[in-house]
């Protein structure tokens, strides 16, 4: 069962890059590095979605 996770924001701790990207699915694509600087320190943050499993889910990500 296929469940959307909504839109996940990552922003570049560098830079102050950042994108939107909505999750169809609970897997979850993200950039391992930014795409204005190449810098690797990038922070996720959950919009309009409950932190719960899928907020551990990024932690781990990192």
């Amino acid at each position: 069962m296929v469940i959307p996770i909504g839109n996940i924001k990552v922003t570049c701790l560098d830079c102050g890059w950042h994108k939107v990207i909505y999750q169809p699915s609970d897997v979850v694509f993200l950039p391992k590095s930014c795409q204005k600087c190449k810098g690797v320190r990038l922070e996720t943050q959950m919009l309009n979605t409950p932190q719960s499993l899928l907020q551990k889910l990024l932690k781990l990500w990192r």
